[in-house]
């Protein structure tokens, strides 16, 4: 009978592992760009991978940045239509200012050096959206920031 009792605790505990192991290392990049698509609207390409992801957002009020920086398989010129071909020294200063303040990896930076398109979204003063394509990197930076 305390065999028994033993072998059920272990398939028990096994089960309780096993489940917390799934939720904990489930993937959270998806649902938090389709939180930030479905809040502004924006629909990205299906056909990307994530590269890098850093979310600075923290306290009551859910200040802070969230980056997200994709690899694109490939670049259908019509999803990024709408955005400003040429570049913009205040971006990239801006972009540049922001990714050195939360500390962020300079490897993954972007390299204003290159030809990019953009876009700029502001609901309000607090709260904007920037939304870069490196063509010829095939990368795609996302960022949000909350003041």
């Amino acid at each position: 009978m305390k065999k028994v009792l033993i072998l059920i605790g272990i398939i028990a505990v096994g089960i309780c592992l096993y489940t917390c192991a799934t939720f904990k290392l489930k993937d959270d990049s998806l649902e938090k760009i389709e939180t930030i698509e479905n809040q502004w609207s924006m629909t990205f390409p299906n056909h990307k991978t994530l590269l890098y992801q850093k979310d600075t957002v923290e306290g009551f009020h859910r200040d802070g940045n969230q980056y997200f920086v994709y690899s694109l398989d490939k670049i259908d010129s019509h999803d990024f239509s709408s955005f400003q071909k040429q570049s913009s020294p205040t971006l990239e200063n801006h972009i540049k200012s922001l990714w050195h303040d939360d500390g962020l990896d300079e490897t993954v930076q972007p390299d204003f050096n290159d030809d990019y398109t953009y876009c700029i979204v502001s609901k309000d003063e607090f709260n904007h959206l920037y939304v870069l394509l490196f063509e010829n990197q095939k990368k795609l930076y996302i960022i949000h920031e909350k003041i």
